[in-house]
């Protein structure tokens, strides 16, 4: 009786937000399995999660839909031996969208992740199968903005002594939606405004594949390039490096440090990551 319930207030207030999300490229079954996420979310406690991300601008929406689909994808996957089993699942956009940038919850509700997959799964298979009419469900194929690629993609553009770069176009994941004609207009931030000071314990670093790696699996597809600085000798192991973040995640190097001077990762492969903001210099880190 409750899932009918839900399902009744969801489907009368809330199909103009599955309307923009639609339009913004999101296929029929990325945008049941994203709802389910939500309403899950919505049944522990977050409230009103969906009204609050519809009233959202359309960027906004876009974010916390990728934030949605990259946390999909690593609770869909959270058994397998590759995965960091004691991180956890950050969606910092839409903390601050449903509870004014507060991590705690939603990091409580998402620890267990078995728990967590098999009451978004019993809501995608229920609830959600009925969100559509048969139109809205072979209309959209094109997956979310393709900004978000699967997790697990092999990275051919890697190496684990210099550098990782993965460009590639940087797609607008506003689309061609005009549902906020009145916004300023969207200018990318430089890279060294994308970009963190990240260092190692002393003679424990990581290279540039893992911190790849281990941020795809946090964040999603986010990453433009990793270095890691290597002595000319190369006798001793290197202490620090520089990430850059693509042109659509410059938001992201804030709200990693939330306002800190550095933020500390623990057990990035059994390792420590330091994270501070990139103060470029001179000798910049990458351009020798």
């Amino acid at each position: 009786m409750e899932s009918q319930y839900v399902f009744i207030q969801f489907h009368d207030s809330e199909k103009n937000l599955f309307k923009r999300m639609a339009e913004m490229g999101v296929d029929a079954e990325l945008l049941k399995k994203i709802v389910s996420f939500w309403l899950w979310l919505e049944s522990h406690g977050v409230k009103e999660i969906l009204k609050k991300i519809g009233f959202q601008n359309d960027k906004i929406v876009a974010l916390v839909s990728l934030e949605a689909e990259t946390a999909l994808t690593a609770l869909e996957n959270h058994n397998l031996p590759v995965l960091p089993s004691s991180s956890k699942i950050c969606l910092h956009v839409t903390s601050n969208v449903v509870s004014n940038g507060s991590l705690n919850h939603l990091e409580e509700i998402l620890e267990d992740k078995n728990k967590a997959w098999n009451g978004i799964s019993q809501l995608l298979n229920g609830v959600c199968r009925n969100i559509f009419d048969s139109e809205q469900r072979g209309r959209r194929t094109a997956k979310l903005v393709e900004i978000v690629p699967k997790l697990f993609q092999p990275n051919e553009n890697s190496d684990d002594l210099g550098t990782v770069s993965n460009r590639d176009s940087e797609l607008n994941p506003l689309g061609s939606s005009q549902l906020n004609p009145l916004a300023k207009v969207w200018r990318p931030k430089s890279e060294e405004d994308r970009s963190l000071y990240v260092t190692f314990s002393h003679g424990f670093p990581l290279s540039p594949r893992q911190i790849h790696f281990y941020f795809t699996w946090l964040y999603g597809d986010c990453l433009e390039r990793v270095y890691v600085h290597h002595q000319r000798n190369m006798t001793a192991p290197p202490c620090f490096g520089r990430i850059v973040f693509k042109k659509w995640w410059w938001w992201l190097p804030e709200s990693i440090l939330m306002g800190q001077e550095q933020v500390r990762f623990h057990n990035v492969f059994g390792r420590s990551l330091w994270c501070k903001r990139f103060q470029p210099k001179n000798n910049r880190l990458g351009n020798a």
